[in-house]
Order: C-alpha cells, then structure tokens, then sequence
C-alpha cells in the first residue's frame, strides 16, 4: 500500500490490515517530505502475516502535530 498526506511534516507512516477473522496486522515506516506533501511511500505488510481475507486495509500517519488514519478499504481475494 501506499500513500500520501496533505501536510508537509516528517513522521510515521502505518499500514494496517484487518483479516475476516478479526486480526490485525501493521507495518511501519519513516515519511518522507516533498515540497508540498509527506510521502508514505510503499508499504508492504508481508502475506505470512495476515490470515484469511477479505481484507479492510487502512493508512496511518503520525508525527509531533499531526495524527489520522484514512477509511478503511475492503480488498477481496
């Protein structure tokens, strides 16, 4: 997964995916700034790691003055 945030402010990209079984598996990253935005870059929550879709999978930044997640996308196998 990836993504971007309107802000320009280095922090803390996650990205989060829930299994149909409830679990919840995250992996996390430094961002990176540009000139007008922050980038999240590629995220790649390895397959080991999740359990059986369909899957909600969402995007998370973090930083000393921002905080927010995107809504949640269902994705099917």
């Amino acid at each position: 997964m990836s993504g971007f945030v309107a802000v320009v402010e280095a922090g803390t990209c996650t990205a989060e995916v829930t299994s149909a079984d409830g679990s919840t598996s995250s992996l996390s990253q430094a961002s990176y700034e540009d000139a007008t935005t922050t980038s999240c870059g590629t995220l790649l929550v390895p397959g080991a790691d999740i359990g059986a879709g369909p899957w909600s999978v969402r995007l998370g930044f973090l930083s000393s003055r921002y905080e927010g997640w995107s809504q949640p996308v269902v994705v099917s196998p």
